[in-house]
Parts: C-alpha cells; structure tokens; sequence
C-alpha cells in the first residue's frame, strides 16, 4: 500500500475535518477575529502594516491549532479504530505523518483565505510583496509546528478535552520563552529566547530568510512528529 496509504489515510482526515461542523466553527472564528482586526486595527492608519495581522494570526493559532488537532489520534482511540489502522499496510510513520498533513493542509487553506487582506490593501495602496511572503511563510511555520505539536497532545490522551487543554499547554509554552528569556538574562536567557517561537519568527515577519530559522522550525516539527510515533508506540505495547 505504501504512500498510496498515506494519501488516502490524508485523504480521509481531510473529508472528515470537512464535514465536521468543528472546523467550520474555528475557521469562520478565525476568519472574523483576523478580519475585525485588519479593519479595526491594520487598516486604519494611513500605511497599513501588515505585519500586524501577521502577529495577530499566530496569536490566534495558539487557540485553533488545539481545538483541530485534539480529534487527530484521541478520537482514533476513543472509537477503538487506532488498532485497526497500526495493524493496516500503512506504517505508523506514514499513519502520524497523513495525519498532521491532514491538519496542515487546513491550516493552509486559513492562511490562503486571508490573502484577500494584502490583496484589498495592494487596490489602495503599496503593499511590499517580498517581505509579506517571507512574513506569511514564517505564520505557516509556526502553523506547521504547531500542528506538529498539537498532534504530539493528541497521543497522549483518549481524551480530546485533555488532548486539547495538553496541546495549548505546549504551543503557549514556546511562545511565551522569549518573555520567560526576558525575566530570567544572561545564559539561561539567551538560550530561551534562542528556543522561542516568537523569536524565530521575528526575522519572518520582518522579511529576513535566515536558514537557521528554517532549521529551527523543521527541527521543531521533526521532534514533535518523531516523539508523538514513539508515544504511539510506547501505548500500544504498554496495552
């Protein structure tokens, strides 16, 4: 079955995000706060700036990654359905790996949808193109790291209520360091702020592509999607 496993495993979650009426609810919230805010705030000063609204999204995220990641693998455990899929040709890294895909993909398309703010901003004035896109890749990195740990929460619990509660634990967690750096100073400060979300956006949201931005990110996705494999593992021979 292989990868076609894991397309049709991406496939599934999609459809079934899509015809729960959960993820109409969080993204017509997500679209209406981000919308309210671009009218309210960005768009009344006379130069908009635009990396408001990019601050304003990942402050949001903390709250919508939870609540559509908190089904990904509690829900597979509450129906009694996550034996059936480890034992299916479908590997448990590609299972764990379609599954945040899953979730990334509507991710994207939240992202996608605000577009129109920039597109509404470019009809009446200037809008720096190169810098906004670098910004707008820096949100879906956090998106995607915050999916990653998100489903991270989701194995350790049957329950969603916990998986949730669990994963905006973490997501608030990586983003308070940089203000956790800023209390603490010296060594210890330096090494939170260089382990903070917020930290590793800024140059983002600023329009500087800096590889190791890049690395920490990927990194952070990687450890997240590595350690929810291994907790999946670790459940189902302690059952």
């Amino acid at each position: 079955m292989g990868w076609s496993g894991l397309l049709a495993l991406w496939r599934k979650d999609v459809l079934s995000f899509w015809l729960s009426p959960l993820w109409w609810v969080v993204a017509a919230v997500f679209l209406a706060l981000t919308g309210w805010y671009y009218l309210a705030v960005v768009a009344s000063f006379q130069a908009p700036d635009l990396r408001f609204l990019l601050d304003h999204m990942v402050v949001l995220l903390l709250f919508v990654v939870p609540a559509l990641t908190m089904r990904l693998w509690a829900e597979e455990q509450q129906r009694g359905t996550a034996e059936l899929l480890l034992t299916s040709p479908i590997t448990l890294n590609q299972a764990v790996l379609a599954k945040f895909l899953a979730v990334l993909t509507l991710l994207t398309v939240l992202l996608l949808v605000t577009g129109i703010y920039p597109a509404v901003t470019a009809a009446y004035g200037a809008v720096e193109w190169p810098t906004l896109l670098v910004g707008y890749l820096g949100v879906w990195l956090v998106a995607a790291t915050f999916a990653a740990a998100g489903l991270l929460a989701s194995t350790l619990s049957d329950s969603q209520v916990i998986a949730a509660v669990a994963g905006f634990g973490i997501l608030l967690a990586l983003y308070m360091l940089d203000w956790a750096a800023g209390s603490v100073g010296g060594t210890t400060g330096d090494v939170l702020r260089a382990a903070s979300v917020w930290e590793n956006l800024s140059d983002f949201i600023n329009g500087v592509l800096d590889t190791r931005r890049l690395v920490y990110f990927l990194s952070l996705i990687t450890g997240f999607l590595f350690l929810a494999v291994r907790n999946v593992e670790r459940r189902t021979w302690a059952a």
